[in-house]
């Protein structure tokens, strides 16, 4: 079993910065992913919509 069509996914991600200080920054982002007639074939067309997010926090010293 394999993928035969090479079209996965679509995705949309959006992400934001603050700069807090010159040594610290904080990162957050969201992202939503489509399903392809790839992913869908292989998923015999169960597959779905899915989100992911992130947030960090980043000190440099």
């Amino acid at each position: 079993m394999g993928v035969t069509t090479p079209h996965l996914s679509d995705d949309l991600y959006v992400q934001y910065t603050r700069v807090v200080t010159p040594h610290a920054f904080i990162t957050s982002g969201v992202a939503v992913s489509f399903a392809g007639s790839g992913l869908k074939e292989l998923a015999r067309g169960q597959a779905h919509t899915w989100v992911g997010a992130l947030a960090n926090f980043i000190v440099v010293f």
